[in-house]
């Protein structure tokens, strides 16, 4: 029996596993000492950048995603692949879904997004001293660029038109830095 906090994992089944996520059920004795299941879903630890061009412009993206059966307006976003570091990766998906390579790229943070039933971190960063090459799509990612100032992005927020949390947490943390170095 393993302890996890005040709960006790009795056993763990693989339900599902794919290259992306694994989705397990854990047998377990709850804090309440009573018996009972917990789901998990483990989905690999991912980035997400935001990109400053020259002037001061939000590189961003509208994809659309499967899940949602939707477009949503992010930062370049990407799974950390077995045998890849962070920083290679926030590189390699900035040069697929945008074709940028940036000479500064500073670490903003890291969040989970849904701790209940979830185990994902995600990074965040803010690329800059862009240059601008081809991209590199996936086949599979359908990929429209994205050009906003700041100001526009924040609205986007507020008004709920930009809804991707890690994107959202890098625009507010862009927005209060800017009003901070503006007083």
């Amino acid at each position: 029996m393993q302890n996890k906090g005040p709960w006790k994992i009795k056993s763990t089944e693989i339900k599902y596993k794919n290259p992306w996520i694994e989705v397990r059920e854990d047998q377990v004795i709850t804090p309440a000492n009573t018996n009972g299941i917990y789901g998990v879903v483990n989905q690999l630890d991912g980035i997400c950048v935001i990109s400053i061009d020259e002037n001061k412009n939000l590189r961003l993206v509208k994809e659309f995603k499967f899940a949602a059966n939707n477009y949503s307006i992010e930062g370049v976003c990407g799974g950390i692949e077995e045998g890849h570091t962070i920083q290679e990766t926030v590189h390699k998906e900035l040069k697929e879904e945008l074709g940028i390579k940036a000479k500064k790229i500073t670490y903003i943070g890291e969040f989970d997004g849904f701790t209940s039933i979830i185990e994902c971190k995600m990074h965040l960063y803010i690329a800059e001293d862009l240059t601008f090459e081809d991209t590199e799509h996936e086949e599979t990612e359908v990929i429209e660029p994205i050009t906003l100032s700041l100001d526009e992005a924040y609205q986007k927020v507020q008004s709920g038109e930009i809804y991707h949390m890690p994107t959202v947490i890098l625009i507010q943390h862009l927005y209060i830095q800017n009003l901070k170095e503006n007083n």
